[in-house]
C-alpha cells in the first residue's frame, strides 16, 4: 500500500472515530436535562443484574447461531470444516467487527482464514462468508420492511422516523434488484463482455469463480430455507437479549416493540459511518423510543448496553484469535 493511500485510510478511520464521538457527544448534550435521570436509571438496573446475565446468555445463543448458519452455508457449498474451526473463525471475526475500523474486518478476516482452509478453492471459499452476510442482512431487511409497512403511522406520521421507513425500502428494493441480476443465470454466457474479462484476465477469472460460487442457493432452495430460519432465529435471540436488557432498565415497551425498533436499527447501524455503528444506533434508539414514549434517559443506556453485550463476546473473539494458528 502507497504512503499517499495509507494516508488517505487513516484519515477516513479518523473521520469515522470523529463523526461517533460527536454523534454521541451530541446526544449527551441534548438530553443534558436528562443526566441524573440516567444515573438513577442504571443505578436501578443494577438492582436487575440476573437480567444482565439472560441478556448475554440470549447473545451469546443470537451469535452461536450465526456461526451455525456459516457451517451451514460452507457445507452446502461442497467446503465442510469441523465445527470447532467454524466457531473459531466465526468469533474472530466478531472480535475483527467489533475492534477493527474497517466497515466490513470481520467478514474480510473470516473470507481470509476460511480461504487458506481450502487452498485449491480460496475464491470459493472466501464467498461463503459474503453469501453468510447477505442472507442475515437480506432476511433483516425484508422483516424490517414488513415491519415498517405493518406499522406504518409509527414510522410515517413522525417526522423523525419517516426517513427510516424511506431508507428501509430503498434497501428492499435495491437487494431485489441485485438478487434479480445475481441469479439471472448465467451474465458470463449472455454478455461478451465478462467472457473477454475472464477470459483476459485473472481478475476475471476470479470473479467467475465467486460468481458462480453466489449461485449456491439457486439450485438448492431447501438450503435457502434452512439459512433464512437461522437467520430469523438469529435475530429473534438477539432482540429477546435487548428486551431483558430494557426490562433491567424498566422500559415499558410490548414484546411487538421490540421486533418492531431493533431490526430496524440493526440494519441502518450497520452502514459503514461509525466503528461499530457507536453513535448511530443511540441515535436511533432515542429517535424511535421517544416515539413509543420512551425518555431518553432510558433508551440511550439501552442501546449502549445492548452493545457492551456483543463487545464481550467479541472479545472472546479476541482471545481465539491470540490463539489460533
Amino acid at each position: 500500500m502507497s504512503l499517499e493511500a495509507s494516508s488517505k485510510k487513516s484519515l477516513l478511520a479518523l473521520a469515522r472515530v470523529l463523526l461517533a464521538v460527536g454523534l454521541l457527544a451530541y446526544l449527551f448534550t441534548r438530553m443534558r436535562s436528562e443526566l441524573a435521570s440516567l444515573h438513577l436509571v442504571l443505578h436501578d438496573s443494577l438492582a436487575h443484574w440476573p437480567l444482565w446475565f439472560v441478556s448475554l446468555t440470549f447473545t451469546f445463543l443470537g451469535l452461536l447461531v450465526g456461526a451455525l448458519r456459516w457451517h451451514f452455508i460452507l457445507r452446502a457449498a461442497g467446503l465442510p470444516l469441523p465445527w470447532a474451526k467454524v466457531f473459531s473463525i466465526f468469533f474472530i471475526g466478531q472480535f475483527f467487527n467489533s475492534f477493527m475500523l474497517g466497515a466490513c474486518g470481520g467478514d474480510l478476516a473470516r473470507a481470509f482464514y476460511v480461504a487458506r482452509e481450502w487452498p485449491g478453492k480460496r475464491a470459493e471459499a472466501a464467498t461463503t462468508a459474503l453469501i453468510d452476510r447477505a442472507v442475515g442482512l437480506l432476511v433483516l431487511v425484508v422483516f424490517s420492511s414488513a415491519v415498517i409497512i405493518y406499522r406504518f403511522h409509527l414510522f410515517f406520521d413522525h417526522i423523525g422516523n419517516r426517513w427510516m421507513g424511506y431508507v428501509m425500502i430503498s434497501f428492499l428494493g435495491g437487494a431485489v434488484l441485485l438478487l434479480g441480476l445475481l441469479f439471472r443465470k448465467n451474465l458470463f454466457e449472455h454478455w461478451p463482455l465478462f467472457q473477454r474479462w475472464e477470459k483476459q484476465t485473472a481478475l476475471g477469472a476470479t470473479f467467475r469463480r465467486v460468481y458462480s460460487a453466489l449461485f449456491l442457493f439457486h439450485a438448492q432452495p431447501r438450503a435457502l430455507a434452512v439459512a433464512v430460519l437461522l437467520s430469523v432465529l438469529n435475530m429473534s435471540l438477539l432482540t429477546l437479549a435487548c428486551l431483558c436488557l430494557g426490562l433491567s432498565l424498566g422500559v415499558e415497551l410490548r414484546v411487538r416493540d421490540y421486533f418492531t425498533v431493533f431490526p430496524v436499527i440493526t440494519v441502518l447501524s450497520s452502514l459503514p459511518l461509525t466503528p461499530g455503528g457507536l453513535g448511530v444506533r443511540e441515535g436511533l434508539f432515542v429517535e424511535l423510543l421517544n416515539t413509543l414514549g420512551v425518555s431518553a434517559a432510558k433508551a440511550l443506556p439501552l442501546s449502549l448496553l445492548t452493545y457492551l453485550g456483543g463487545l464481550a463476546w467479541s472479545l472472546l473473539g479476541g482471545l481465539v484469535f491470540l490463539g489460533y494458528t
